[in-house]
């Protein structure tokens, strides 16, 4: 579902980051979830297991980066369940729970057809550079809930999981956001050309570029102000 012209620049992986390439290459284009949620801080084990079990009853498979020491037991149970040593191949080419994921290489692949994320602003970036629409789960840190409005308000490239999503509306949304034609997918392709325009990163000199020049010419100007100030 992601256009093949998105991942063109991407840098080959390192050599211990293959394992993620490996299993994204052998599923079929736009067909895995990504998750990678930041802090699991502010969300319940309640709530975790219905976020699991949702994206389990979604049969969508799925990859899932978080650090070894987050997620209480319903995390605990899933690693189990996962083990690479006891699970049986058929599930781990489903699904798979690792401790870290190179994550823009992973979101500019091919088969990744959604981003499951707690909205920080540098995972919303990357996902809008990679063209991969956001299942938003807002975190409570920063502006990440700010982020999440953006994401599925204004430029509507995600769509929202409500906090204490029960497991049978979790799923309804990982399906709904892993659907190929879409209007949220339509606008992840319209705002990544906006942003690729913006930044310069197809060549020309984008407005970002433009405007964070004027904004250092004024910093310039208003410094060199306050040294004559200070010097007469």
């Amino acid at each position: 579902s992601n256009n093949g012209a998105n991942h063109a620049n991407v840098e080959p992986l390192r050599t211990e980051d293959c394992f993620c390439n490996i299993w994204l290459s052998t599923h079929p284009p736009g067909s895995v979830l990504y998750i990678a949620y930041g802090s699991l801080a502010n969300v319940s084990e309640g709530e975790l297991a219905n976020l699991i079990e949702g994206i389990k009853d979604s049969g969508v498979p799925f990859l899932w980066a978080v650090r070894p020491d987050q997620g209480g037991a319903p995390l605990t149970s899933l690693r189990a369940e996962l083990n690479p040593e006891t699970a049986s191949p058929e599930l781990l080419q489903h699904c798979r729970v690792i401790a870290w994921a190179p994550q823009l290489e992973v979101l500019n692949h091919p088969s990744v057809g959604a981003f499951l994320s707690h909205c920080g602003w540098n995972s919303v970036l990357e996902s809008i550079t990679a063209g991969v629409p956001i299942l938003a789960r807002a975190g409570g840190f920063a502006e990440q809930r700010m982020n999440a409005h953006y994401v599925t308000e204004v430029w509507k490239v995600g769509v929202r999981i409500e906090e204490g999503a029960r497991a049978g509306e979790v799923a309804r949304l990982v399906r709904e956001v892993m659907r190929e034609d879409t209007e949220v997918r339509r606008r992840c392709e319209d705002v990544r050309r906006s942003a690729i325009t913006a930044t310069g990163a197809d060549g020309a000199s984008g407005s970002s570029s433009r405007n964070y020049g004027v904004f250092l010419e004024d910093m310039r100007g208003r410094a060199a102000a306050a040294a004559a100030l200070v010097s007469s």
